[in-house]
Formats: structure tokens, C-alpha cells, sequence
């Protein structure tokens, strides 16, 4: 599920979840539940999230080193 992934990486750029909503054009409720995976955003809105965020948009999906190496 992306939503740790979603808040470490949102956190380390220290952005707060409003900026987040604002940047992809979302409620900062919807980026909570992103966040929280009460809802699972689908693939153009992790897109979006990863572009806002400035990663790669599989490193919202892989949880560590070893898993996203291992799909390389």
C-alpha cells in the first residue's frame, strides 16, 4: 500500500498535507485518506502524487530498497 511511502516522502520535503491537496488539486481529507490507505489512489492520481512529490512514481509503491530492486 503507498500511503507510508505517500506521508515519509511528503514529510521528508516537508510539505503538510494542504500543500500536497493544493499541488495535485485534491482535498487535504482525500490526501489524509491516502495517507491512512482508507483509499487507495489509482495509478494517474499516484502519477500526480509522485510529480507533486518529485519522485518516481514506482517509489510510492515499493516499500524498501530490496523490493523495488528486485522489480528493476
Amino acid at each position: 500500500m503507498p500511503g507510508k511511502k505517500i506521508r515519509q516522502i511528503r514529510i521528508a520535503k516537508e510539505l503538510s498535507q494542504e500543500n500536497l491537496a493544493a499541488d495535485i488539486g485534491i482535498s487535504q481529507a482525500l490526501v489524509s485518506k491516502y495517507e491512512n490507505d482508507v483509499v487507495i489512489p489509482n495509478v494517474d492520481m499516484l502519477h500526480k502524487i509522485a510529480n507533486a512529490l518529485q519522485v518516481f512514481t514506482f517509489e510510492l509503491i515499493y516499500n524498501d530498497e530490496k523490493q523495488l530492486t528486485d522489480h528493476i
